[in-house]
């Protein structure tokens, strides 16, 4: 194995960790798996359970749990014809949770960059889209 790849699995696998991280000062008020279907879903739109576990890499099962428990919480709501998929979707009610939680992520992300070099700043954030550009054009070409 290469160092690089060595050294980037070990950064991303520490970002991870520090992103999950749910700091007692974070007024937040959905869980992770609540917030991590509405921000799914606020960047793809609604879709259904099949699309929801391919995009987070969750068994169906997984996923039908999670989406059931946010809909009980009136944070998604599920159309669709009889018979067909139905296609989740956030409500008012998610999205302004959603918000809430996002914008407190936010100042959190914000506060830290502050002691980042903006220099560094911005190389990482270049390194990052290249790398999910990178990623995503391994992904289509399977």
């Amino acid at each position: 194995m290469d160092d690089a790849a060595r050294r980037l699995e070990r950064e991303i696998n520490a970002l991870g960790r520090h992103m999950r991280a749910r700091p007692k000062s974070m007024e937040l008020r959905l869980d992770r798996s609540a917030y991590l279907l509405l921000h799914l879903l606020d960047y793809a739109g609604a879709s259904t359970l099949k699309e929801i576990s391919c995009a987070l890499e969750l068994e169906q099962s997984t996923v039908n749990r999670q989406v059931n428990k946010a809909i009980e919480h009136g944070l998604l709501e599920a159309s669709g014809d009889v018979g067909g998929p139905k296609r989740i979707s956030a409500t008012d009610a998610g999205r302004a949770a959603f918000q809430c939680d996002r914008e407190v992520k936010l100042r959190g992300i914000s506060s830290i960059l502050t002691e980042v070099d903006e220099a560094d700043r911005e190389a990482l954030i270049s390194g990052l889209v290249a790398l999910n550009a990178a990623l995503e054009a391994r992904a289509g070409g399977n």
